[in-house]
């Protein structure tokens, strides 16, 4: 871009250097100047194609590390279904004594500490520090939005069409 600037700046002084000038030599700088322009047109519709590729992949990278982290919460939250402890009872086993957060290093040992899921632990701490603001801990309540269960209906059903259904009358 600095280069095209200098290239612009370069053709706007030979202009005007030759604009007093009104000799047959003043065709080639026309050509040159159209040249000039189909060329930034031409810049600025690769750079507008390369900008939305860009945002394209950057989409689908956020997509597939959310994915990735989401398998990882949920083979993290069947071993802690199958230890048989509380998000609470783990924040208080790996926790400094009245700590109110986990660093990095102690959310490394919990996910350590959970029974039979091989997930690495480095791993295990990314996928439950993702979507946290970085440079913090992890406090206890952020620990059980992530490794919470969720349960989801199959099929939506609106109230009204059930109700509207079992209270529908005929007029004798």
């Amino acid at each position: 871009m600095a280069a095209l600037a200098d290239a612009r700046a370069l053709m706007t002084q030979k202009a005007e250097a030759h604009e007093a000038d009104k000799c047959a030599n003043r065709s080639h700088i026309f050509e040159a100047k159209q040249t000039f322009v189909k060329l930034t047109s031409g810049l600025m519709s690769m750079e507008r194609k390369c900008k939305t590729a860009a945002e394209v992949v950057a989409r689908k990278h956020a997509q597939a590390a959310k994915s990735a982290a989401e398998q990882v919460l949920q083979e993290l939250r069947a071993a802690l279904r199958r230890s048989g402890c509380t998000v609470d009872g783990l924040f208080e086993d790996h926790a400094a004594a009245g700590a109110l957060e986990l660093s990095d290093a102690q959310l490394g040992e919990l996910v350590r500490s959970l029974p039979g899921h091989g997930v690495d632990p480095e791993r295990g701490a990314q996928a439950l520090r993702v979507g946290l603001p970085s440079g913090r801990g992890t406090s206890r309540t952020q620990l059980g939005e992530c490794l919470q269960e969720f349960a989801s209906c199959a099929r939506r059903v609106s109230p009204s069409q059930t109700t509207a259904r079992r209270t529908r009358t005929t007029k004798a």
